[in-house]
């Protein structure tokens, strides 16, 4: 058995539709509002729960980390939710957030 010890980014092994349902998922259970990258942050450790990184075989890893065109992905279905009125994008920049530079989305409701 191979370890990898530091940060390793590593690809999905899903399709779009997987991702998109794991977003869902974990939008459902945040708070009214999330950062981006804690939704990441949940999503990468759903992924490595679920199995869903393209690993090499007889390998463990100590860090794995999203690659660029899953976070493009995610992105992009954030992207939808916004232009859907699903999301918007919190503009007040709150110091006292757990990452006060990242970007703050809040749930829109009906």
């Amino acid at each position: 058995m191979m370890r990898k010890f530091g940060k390793t980014v590593l690809p999905l092994n899903c399709d779009k539709d997987k991702i998109k349902e794991l977003i869902d998922l974990l939008i459902l259970s945040l708070g009214d509002s999330f950062s981006f990258k804690s939704l990441c942050q949940n999503f990468k450790g759903k992924a490595e729960r679920e199995n869903l990184f393209k690993k090499e075989a007889n390998t463990e890893y100590s860090d794995i980390e999203l690659n660029s065109q899953a976070i493009i992905s995610i992105n992009k279905i954030i992207w939808d939710k916004i232009w859907n009125k699903e999301l918007i994008i919190d503009l007040y920049a709150d110091t006292y957030h757990p990452y006060p530079n990242d970007f703050i989305l809040i749930k829109m409701k009906d």
